[in-house]
């Protein structure tokens, strides 16, 4: 267990989380659907990495 991540309280990762539930839907959206899994998953990381990346450049400055 990380505890430092388990414990973290930054203002970004409390307001939007890990995504785990934005990743799994899609990883679920993605395997139920005909479309290319690369391309699709690909798409999807375009889209959500602007949401993401506020909370992961908080989590580098922030834990060691």
């Amino acid at each position: 267990m990380n505890w430092e991540l388990n414990t973290f309280d930054g203002e970004m990762f409390m307001q939007y989380g890990a995504f785990n539930s934005d990743v799994t839907a899609k990883i679920k959206e993605i395997l139920a659907s005909n479309e290319d899994v690369e391309t699709a998953w690909n798409a999807f990381l375009e889209e959500i990495l602007p949401k993401m990346q506020p909370v992961i450049d908080e989590l580098n400055a922030n834990l060691k």
